[in-house]
């Protein structure tokens, strides 16, 4: 059998951590032929016109072409820290390495540990899978597409076409991408911090904190969207504060290293001058890429469709009421007093509107108010578990759309007050469409009533078709974050799916007070569970997948 190994990067300015990673790399495995990929003999317009992850894979598949029947592909940023006899051993069509590090046990409910694949450490076996995301990320080089999301994705949907196997779960003792820092969980609202992993040396291993062997080291995260006083910064921040004399000793002693690596540092003049051809480019802005629109994509089209969606073509779609109220609510009876109150006094025309309230069942102050309130609106109850709170959100909201008979269901909150009159004759236009309908939300900021941000819908009502299709109003417990996620997404891909009105909201917790209700066990306990890392994941690149899909069979529902 014959076995290559890929490396790929673009300039010069990655030549001190190349020399790291396929030295390593080499010393474990001098029988493997090695290929580097960089400035003298790579495509300078394929660079310019797609990502990296596309020119790395592609460049990876050009050695099927010369005869060799396994590519190993390593990023220019890693370290192999002990044999990849596994990559070896291995005969499915590709194996892969998972992309968190899992050495940090996750609570996150959107991901396991099975569906989130490293681009950077990697193993094919398959020519035809290569090829087949090459194609992929050629016709579409949007976030969704790049290398690594859609890698997720084509595994996923398509289990039976291509056959994979996760080295980190086939040996557990092993870690296969250790990245050089993890999130502190910890203190859970400080998920954007990192630290140092503190490694050592034991028995002629590198171990985690855990005590887990580390095949490969993952540096750097995001290297290609640092400017250079960052880029510089970070190599000589691996260079330095990664090592301790023991790890910097078996850096030399067992992978090849050279002592005057650490030693010699990154400057300036190693930063190429030229860089201005290699701009960051967003997926926006790609200039021969094509966008996705609203219409067939017969490349996954079928198969996100068969995979992720409802059968929403037999679905019903007919509604009594224009909108539905969300309100999950708990232990807060005068706020959601006034809450209520609110929406009664401003609501015009009653007919158009329903209040949908979740109640938990050990919150017997709130069951016996809601069974006494008089309100002018109908209200639909449901009084369940509380599960885990502010971390169920998305379950709540869920329950509650399923009881719905609104066409628009309004993510809405009791410590709410609607300001405008008549607001809901707004969404009357809309009617009959699949348009996110945004308000406008204001709290008191420095004693004054001003918007919470600008241009954000805090507060987004969701079709109804949405979630009979989708099945989910959202995978993650905070649905206005998952939804500005979403949106921004579809807006990338030149559709705006958000219509805003003239109706305003007011947020009664004070930016940066923390007022009695706001700390009280309701907010702390429920929202120091809530993982807030889940802007990448797989979940949310199939929702938006299916969403797309949704669009393309449904788009007489987007004029007005």
């Amino acid at each position: 059998m014959k076995i290559a190994c890929s490396f790929f990067y673009t300039d010069d300015r990655y030549n001190h951590l190349a020399e790291l990673a396929i030295q390593s790399f080499k010393t474990w495995h001098p029988d493997i032929d090695v290929f580097v990929f960089d400035k003298n003999n790579i495509d300078h317009d394929m660079v310019y016109d797609y990502t990296a992850g596309y020119c790395k894979f592609y460049y990876a598949s050009t050695l099927f072409q010369k005869g060799y029947d396994k590519v190993i592909s390593l990023g220019v940023d890693t370290v192999t820290f002990n044999r990849l006899d596994e990559f070896i051993d291995n005969n499915e069509d590709v194996l892969v390495s998972l992309d968190f590090n899992y050495d940090i046990i996750l609570n996150q409910i959107y991901l396991s540990p099975n569906d989130c694949f490293n681009a950077d450490v990697i193993c094919f076996n398959n020519e035809h899978l290569l090829n087949e995301l090459l194609s992929i990320m050629r016709e579409y080089p949007i976030s969704n597409y790049l290398e690594q999301g859609l890698l997720d994705q084509i595994l996923s949907i398509q289990p039976n076409k291509y056959t994979h196997r996760v080295l980190d779960i086939q040996d557990p003792s092993s870690v296969y991408n250790c990245r050089v820092y993890y999130f502190d969980q910890e203190n859970t609202h400080s998920f954007h911090k990192q630290y140092p992993y503190p490694f050592r040396v034991e028995n002629n291993n590198l171990l985690s904190p855990l005590n887990k062997k580390i095949k490969v080291l993952h540096l750097v995260e995001g290297f290609g969207t640092l400017n250079k006083e960052e880029f510089i910064n970070k190599v000589n921040s691996c260079k330095e504060k990664i090592w301790n004399e023991e790890t910097k000793n078996y850096l030399i002693d067992k992978c090849g290293i050279n002592k005057e690596w650490f030693e010699q540092k990154m400057n300036e003049e190693d930063y190429p001058k030229e860089l201005n051809l290699y701009e960051v480019k967003t997926p926006a802005n790609f200039p021969s890429g094509k966008k996705i629109r609203l219409e067939n994509d017969t490349s996954i089209y079928n198969i996100l469709k068969d995979k992720f969606l409802k059968s929403y073509m037999n679905m019903e779609s007919t509604y009594t009421k224009l909108i539905g109220v969300m309100i999950p609510t708990r232990k807060r009876v005068q706020l959601l007093k006034e809450c209520l109150d609110s929406l009664n006094t401003k609501t015009k025309n009653k007919s158009l509107v329903e209040l949908l309230l979740k109640i938990d069942n050990d919150d017997q102050e709130t069951i016996d108010f809601i069974s006494s309130y008089q309100s002018e609106l109908p209200i639909k109850t449901i009084i369940s578990d509380r599960k885990n709170g502010y971390g169920s959100l998305n379950e709540y909201y869920d329950s509650l759309a399923q009881i719905s008979e609104a066409e628009f269901l309004m993510v809405f909150n009791d410590d709410i007050e609607m300001t405008t009159d008549g607001w809901e004759e707004q969404f009357i236009p809309y009617s009959g469409t699949n348009y996110i309908i945004a308000v406008k939300n204001e709290r008191i900021r420095n004693g004054v009533k001003s918007p919470i941000f600008d241009n954000y819908n805090g507060n987004p009502s969701i079709p109804h078709d949405f979630y009979k299709a989708l099945g989910t109003l959202s995978c993650h417990p905070m649905l206005d974050d998952w939804w500005v996620h979403v949106i921004k997404n579809i807006r990338e891909q030149g559709f705006e799916l958000e219509k805003w009105l003239d109706v305003t909201l007011w947020f009664k917790r004070p930016d940066g007070i923390e007022t009695d209700y706001q700390a009280d066990s309701t907010f702390i306990e429920g929202r120091q569970h809530i993982n807030w890392n889940h802007h990448n994941s797989p979940e949310l690149f199939n929702y938006i997948n299916s969403l797309i899909v949704y669009m393309n069979d449904n788009s007489d529902k987007f004029t007005e």
